[in-house]
């Protein structure tokens, strides 16, 4: 397992402020359902990878400085874009920005607008809860190449759901049981906890039925990519009417926004603190926007 240690291990090299690009991006295209749902998103994609990056996997490349494009836009920048682009959340991806040096500087200088940072279980629990106070919630990705972390993944998400005000775990499954034992272990543990379930099939896979399941123990539980439409709505824990409805024209907030952004169901009232809710209304960008 990853040590605290291990923090900008790998990335040394690289400038502060150095990122691979920044884009505008729907929250549903990138993962996120329980956060800023028809909301915006700004995207600031960081290099650098930990020594134990996997190989095969989409971020692993993000480790070989020599052959990426890196921007050295500086750290200030960065935050001032975020201030004069108004995004509803600003989300610090790539391979582990939790263990780049230079991140908490970032996200110290974000304010006003949702932080979101991309995890990919190869931190330790004691670098997320040293930097939790720097944002609200966590993007936790996890595949095959990653099954051998089950139970760290599973430390991290009981750390996390502690600390943060909301985890989205984003399964990319296959139909293996590594996959299937962590989905129905955090659907029982958690059915109402600030967590949610976002379930991608991959390698021919459809977990349709599967993830229609775990709903009914876990209502945010969601099928990334459902062309039917039928398990993407963000359910009240309690009466199960929509407090977020997905349709192929577009994303509809039905739940009343709270002060603080929480989602308040119009029906039974129940407040659902970790679904973040938008100020405003803004239209589908429907793909990804480059900014830098």
């Amino acid at each position: 397992m990853l040590s605290g240690d291990c923090r900008g291990c790998s990335i040394g090299l690289v400038e502060p402020g150095s990122i691979v690009y920044a884009s505008y991006v729907d929250p549903e295209a990138v993962g996120l359902y329980n956060t800023v749902p028809g909301g915006l998103v700004l995207r600031i994609v960081v290099p650098g990878a930990p020594p134990s990056t996997p190989p095969g996997e989409w971020w692993g490349g993000l480790g070989n400085l020599r052959a990426l494009a890196v921007r050295r836009v500086g750290v200030k920048r960065l935050a001032a874009l975020v201030e004069s682009a108004k995004p509803d959340a600003v989300l610090v991806d790539g391979a582990e920005p939790l263990l780049i040096d230079w991140v908490p500087e970032l996200l110290e200088r974000i304010e006003g607008v949702v932080r979101i940072v991309r995890s990919h279980a190869l931190a330790a629990a004691s670098v997320l809860r040293s930097l939790s106070g720097l944002f609200e919630v966590l993007l936790l990705e996890y595949s095959r190449s990653l099954a051998w972390l089950g139970e760290h993944v599973s430390r991290l998400v009981v750390e996390a759901s502690s600390v943060l005000r909301g985890v989205e775990v984003y399964v990319r499954h296959d139909g293996g049981l590594w996959a299937r034992r962590l989905l129905r272990h955090l659907a029982a543990a958690y059915p109402t906890s600030p967590l949610s379930l976002v379930v991608e099939g991959v390698a021919g896979y459809n977990p349709y039925e599967e993830v229609k399941t775990l709903r009914r123990v876990k209502p945010h539980t969601y099928l990334h990519g459902d062309t039917t439409y039928t398990l993407v709505d963000t359910l009240c824990v309690r009466c199960r009417n929509p407090l977020v409805s997905r349709k192929p024209w577009g994303v509809t907030v039905r739940a009343e926004r709270g002060g603080d952004g929480s989602a308040r169901c119009r029906t039974c009232r129940v407040k659902h603190p970790w679904v973040i809710l938008p100020a405003r209304r803004r239209k589908r960008l429907g793909r990804e926007l480059m900014v830098l």
